[in-house]
């Protein structure tokens, strides 16, 4: 038997990326060897292809032991990862009522993945799961029961992402500092910003849906539902449409009139005032959220970025900081400029932090312990 390795799918609404991890003969995760992404589109058998192409490249030489898939919304189904048996892919195919645009490819290439590895334990990880434990006030939207019972409410989003940024943050920071009153803002295509206290989310910015919270890259965020009617009487938009609308076509793309693409944003607004108009809305937007979340848990001992533009972006992260004095949030440049892992100056009295994030990694962790409970059950 060769080196067993593990495979994670994190399937997006456009884009898909597949990582591998070596196990180790304790059955513990090793290192990853290896990754790629490719563009996803509507049809996903042509980029599924691809992907295969790939894995059946790297099962030449390595054992296929798992695969995890990443899946965004669990719905009112799941709020833990599952083995995929066939009960899971009908509550699975159920789910795409409740985000179309990123659980319809998910599904399908899980299905194809199925297809072609019968006999390898697959399991699915839910981004919704890291909210599981977030109190009712901050769960509950203000619509009649027989509503609510459809399964409507705020699930919170970017939670494997969330997950393995608050374990980092633990590792370098210390517990005391991770159970503090901490803001995690993933700021990336899709931006969300999750408070917690004492480990646990308290509210986020998210809610039914991805395309709630704050405007991004190509998504309006939280808009007036009278609008629906507004639009459908005098724009002829179907519901369909407006939701489509509202995640691919609005958010800083509409502001600037050209592109949610934040490094392109940058680049270009100095000389293009929708460009510069779009980056400080984004940041309006992203400071307001972070005042609203310090109310949720009475203060900030904690900063986290994290996320494409979290990450990169040392301009963002000044300019989003640099009106939170009243947090006692002082910002060091020299630190900000070069993305360690502390960009808070010495006297800040909120420390501001900077962390990658790697959903892979939490993927293959998730999938690793579902396995071995299977085995020892």
């Amino acid at each position: 038997m060769g080196t067993q390795i593990l495979l994670t799918i994190n399937s997006g609404s456009s884009s898909c990326k597949a990582d591998v991890f070596t196990i180790s003969g304790t059955h513990e995760l090793s290192e990853k060897i290896a990754t790629v992404s490719f563009h996803q589109t509507h049809h996903v058998s042509e980029p599924a292809d691809t992907l295969f192409e790939w894995v059946d490249s790297i099962s030449q030489s390595y054992e296929i032991a798992a695969i995890g898939h990443r899946f965004v919304h669990g719905g009112d189904k799941f709020d833990s990862p599952q083995l995929i048996m066939d009960s899971t892919l009908a509550d699975l195919e159920y789910l795409t009522v409740f985000d179309n645009l990123h659980n319809s490819p998910a599904n399908e290439l899980i299905a194809e993945t199925m297809r072609r590895y019968p006999n390898v334990p697959q399991v699915v990880c839910f981004d919704t799961s890291f909210y599981k434990a977030m109190p009712e006030q901050a769960r509950l939207i203000a619509l009649p029961d027989h509503i609510q019972k459809l399964g409507v409410r705020r699930y919170g989003f970017h939670g494997l992402s969330y997950e393995y940024v608050q374990q980092e943050f633990e590792r370098q920071a210390g517990t005391t500092a991770m159970n503090g009153r901490v803001i995690y803002a993933h700021l990336g295509s899709g931006s969300s910003l999750t408070a917690t206290k004492d480990r646990v989310p308290i509210d986020t910015t998210m809610g039914f849906s991805p395309a709630s919270g704050i405007p991004t890259g190509t998504r309006s965020g939280d808009i007036d539902p009278t609008l629906a009617a507004f639009l459908e009487k005098n724009a002829g938009l179907s519901s369909h449409k407006l939701a489509s609308l509202a995640q691919e076509e609005s958010g800083l793309k509409a502001i600037s009139g050209s592109s949610g693409d934040m490094k392109s944003l940058l680049e270009r607004e100095e000389h293009d005032p929708k460009a510069a108009q779009a980056v400080d809305f984004y940041v309006y937007h992203v400071k307001k959220a972070i005042g609203a979340l310090g109310a949720t848990i009475n203060g900030i001992d904690s900063l986290v970025f994290t996320g494409g533009i979290g990450e990169q972006s040392s301009v963002l992260r000044k300019r989003i900081c640099e009106t939170l004095g009243f947090l006692g949030l002082i910002l060091d440049d020299k630190r900000n400029d070069k993305h360690e892992f502390t960009i808070s100056a010495d006297g800040s009295a909120t420390g501001v932090h900077v962390i990658p994030t790697n959903e892979a990694a939490v993927i293959a962790r998730q999938t690793m312990r579902i396995i071995q409970q299977e085995r020892r059950a």
